[in-house]
């Protein structure tokens, strides 16, 4: 039967949604409108909903193996439309598309998700067929994310391609290093102009990339409007708002007024976001739902190191696994995150969801080792005599 396991990180879960339900009624009462309020408000619920669903639904490896399978193919799918163009629009310097997922920059940092996940299930099926079939996906999926033109999307999957290189190979495989590197030096060579020139063009005639411009200007908003209201923010969604319709932006910048009836402009901070209008009350519960989940993941981890070796089943390495790409995964949505609002990102939330689930997993293996262990005999005990 499914049962919720227990971990701390659901206090600052609900903490972050009572940092939300105030951050409604202070944007209903500065005059916000209520229908960009009810949307915003109802996504945060929604995504904490989900959450709790996840780890509601995951009793076993199985589950959780049958819930990234179907993650996967989303995403592979998605990678497909995004490789044929559908839906491309100009966009900054080049022609860019997110596929079915609409926007470039969000579909990377899901792809790049997805690419940790077709690992961890490569590595957790002895079967070559279905081993190469997810190996073929996590290229499309690779192809998807160049072919987004996200730069954000660039850095976040180089950190975890870092990240993982140290978990499996680090100082143990030091001959894993050079073909590695060697790959990585020349897949470059073969990437489009276009990516080149998005990956490397920050600057044009002298001025900052007009993309680049619109980012500092908005964090430089996010800073001052929490430096106003440091304890509860300038509530839900005024961040990008100006006075005109119950924000909080009090000057235009590149975007703020641009666009729209309402001039929406939203700071591609999550973590600026979520300080802006939440202030600390939201802030504190959100870093600490981040913290918490890493740890989590870096516990299962390490709870094969407690085992002997001896009683480490099969499926307990199987959960090693799980943890230790999705920490890698989050490490990418992280790092993404200082690029885009990602605060009610679904992929996000997944990975912290699968965080308690595995733990708990992981608890369950450690206790069962341990008591087997404690009921083996004494070695120079008559129990332990293979004579009778």
């Amino acid at each position: 039967s499914s049962r919720i396991p227990r971990n701390g990180m659901y206090v600052w879960v609900l903490a972050l949604l009572f940092a939300v339900l105030l951050g409604f009624v202070i944007g209903f009462v500065y005059g916000a409108p209520a229908e960009l309020l009810l949307r915003m408000g109802q996504s945060y619920v929604l995504v904490i909903v989900f959450y709790f669903l996840i780890v509601a639904s995951l009793p076993t490896i199985l589950d959780l193996r049958a819930l990234l399978w179907g993650v996967l193919i989303g995403g592979f799918v998605t990678a497909l439309t995004v490789i044929s163009g559908l839906g491309t629009a100009g966009i900054d310097v080049a022609e860019r598309t997110g596929g079915l997922a609409k926007d470039p920059n969000y579909f990377a940092m899901a792809a790049s998700v997805s690419v940790a996940i077709a690992v961890f299930l490569a590595m957790s099926t002895p079967r070559r067929l279905t081993q190469l079939a997810l190996f073929g996906m996590s290229g499309v999926l690779v192809w998807g994310l160049v072919a987004s033109l996200s730069r954000g999307g660039y850095v976040a999957f180089i950190v975890m391609g870092l990240l993982f290189l140290y978990r499996y190979v680090g100082g143990r495989r030091v001959g894993l290093r050079v073909p590695v590197l060697i790959v990585a030096a020349v897949i470059p060579t073969f990437l489009p102009e276009s990516v080149v020139e998005r990956a490397t063009v920050f600057r044009r005639e002298g001025v900052l990339d007009t993309s680049i411009q619109n980012r500092l200007q908005q964090y430089e908003r996010s800073f001052e409007f929490f430096l106003d209201s440091p304890v509860w923010g300038v509530g839900l969604s005024r961040s990008g708002l100006s006075e005109a319709f119950g924000g909080a932006v009090r000057r235009q910048d590149l975007r703020a007024l641009a666009g729209g009836h309402m001039g929406y402009s939203v700071i591609h901070n999550s973590y600026l976001v979520v300080a802006a209008e939440f202030g600390l009350l939201g802030l504190v519960p959100y870093l600490g739902i981040i913290v918490l989940s890493w740890l989590g993941f870096s516990r299962v981890i390490r709870s094969k190191r407690w085992v002997p070796p001896s009683q480490l089943t099969e499926e307990h390495r199987v959960l090693v696994h799980a943890a230790t790409m999705m920490q890698i995964a989050m490490l990418g949505v992280l790092v993404g995150s200082i690029f885009l609002n990602a605060v009610r990102f679904k992929s996000m939330w997944l990975i912290f969801a699968v965080a308690p689930v595995l733990l708990s997993m992981a608890s369950v293996y450690l206790a069962s080792a341990q008591a087997e262990v404690e009921e083996l005999p004494a070695v120079g005990t008559p129990e332990s005599s293979p004579v009778g």
